[in-house]
């Protein structure tokens, strides 16, 4: 899982640069037409060498309506998503506020993406260092409640940033919480899904993630804030969600003490 969070931090750290540096030196068009062609060839290269396997038929015992209400209704599964959510909105939050905080400050524009890049490459070497064997050693819900914990303090401090090396300190902030909470979100739903579930499982998974990113933005920019109260909002999201949850699971391990005495 954390591999698979450093192609998403490899993204996160390519795509700024590569947009702005193909756009100023071509045109808008070519950003377009490059990523549509990687990713025509990447399509390709899966349907050439990614084994096809056999697709095993399960009967179907209930409607897929009652089947995605049921992995909703799980307390792990919707810790999950609810992670999912928060995350991506703080990060559809980031997107939006940041350029805007860039402008407000009066540094040069090329600095939004070296700031974006600079989370990505923190939350990469996280993800790839030995320092990963966390991932393995702690509960994911507490490493999951850690990163998003981390995230909201890391918003809080770059609301109140009028620096560029304060900005880069809690870029840097923000990307060691991106490296706790996305693998442990997916660990959790890989660990509390069987082969019938998890593919609807992580469907449900990436809807929240997309919406999340939907609503950071279109939210924040619909109310017109400034980005030092845009960024208080995304953190009250993230510290109310982690109260929310460490109360719950606190509440959990309680119950299960007491059931084994």
């Amino acid at each position: 899982m954390a591999v698979s969070g450093a192609a998403v931090g490899c993204s996160a750290i390519i795509g700024p640069a590569f947009g702005a540096v193909v756009a100023s030196n071509y045109s808008i068009n070519w950003v377009f037409l490059i990523i549509a062609a990687t990713m025509i060839s990447s399509a390709v290269l899966a349907f050439v060498f990614l084994p096809s396997g056999n697709l095993k038929k399960v009967k179907e015992e209930s409607s897929h309506s009652e089947k995605m209400l049921s992995l909703l209704k799980n307390p792990m599964l919707a810790a999950s998503y609810l992670g999912a959510f928060s995350l991506m909105f703080a990060q559809g939050a980031l997107a939006y506020l940041l350029p805007l905080q860039v402008e407000a400050l009066q540094f040069d524009s090329m600095y939004s993406g070296i700031l974006l890049s600079t989370f990505g490459i923190t939350a990469i070497l996280i993800f790839l260092l030995p320092i990963n064997k966390i991932f393995d050693t702690f509960k994911h819900h507490n490493s999951m409640l850690s990163g998003m914990l981390i995230i909201g303090i890391a918003l809080i401090l770059l609301s109140s940033a009028y620096s560029l090396a304060f900005m880069f300190l809690c870029m840097v902030l923000y990307g060691t919480g991106f490296a706790l909470l996305f693998p442990s979100i997916n660990a959790l739903i890989a660990s509390h899904t069987t082969e019938k579930t998890r593919g609807k499982a992580f469907g449900l998974f990436y809807a929240f993630f997309s919406l999340g990113v939907v609503a950071g933005s279109t939210v924040l920019g619909l109310m017109g804030v400034t980005f030092n109260i845009g960024f208080l909002i995304a953190a009250a999201l993230l510290l109310l969600t982690v109260c929310g949850m460490f109360i719950y699971f606190k509440k959990q391990s309680s119950q299960i003490l007491e059931s084994q005495e």
